[in-house]
């Protein structure tokens, strides 16, 4: 059935530009890849990280230039319906601020380290 095939092609989104990313979810690295993902593809769960790598190499000039997943939360934010989500940031300000932006809880850790 439709049901069937749609359940089967869902997609837990894994948004994270450095942690490996767990069997069972679908990686996306960049804000723009994620987006991507969100605006395109059935995806019923989603684990947000919030810094990005760029936040502290090649910017020393700029260090408050920051590039987080943040605009993937607000993106998340206004999507209707929307997927499940978990912020899995070890930057508990960060987490928070996140937290606030989707509405939810933000607990960590959520993930045991493998």
């Amino acid at each position: 059935s439709m049901k069937h095939n749609s359940w089967r092609s869902s997609i837990n989104l894994w948004v994270d530009d450095l942690r490996a990313c767990p069997g069972g979810w679908t990686p996306a690295r960049t804000v723009t890849e994620a987006i991507r993902i969100l605006a395109t593809m059935p995806v019923v769960e989603v684990s947000l990280d919030h810094d990005t790598i760029a936040d502290c190499t090649h910017r020393p000039s700029r260090p408050m230039s920051m590039e987080t997943f943040e605009p993937v939360a607000r993106y998340i934010a206004l999507m209707n319906p929307r997927p499940t989500v978990r912020i899995h940031t070890a930057n508990p300000p960060a987490g928070d601020r996140m937290a606030e932006i989707l509405g939810i809880e933000y607990t960590w850790p959520s993930y045991e380290e493998a």
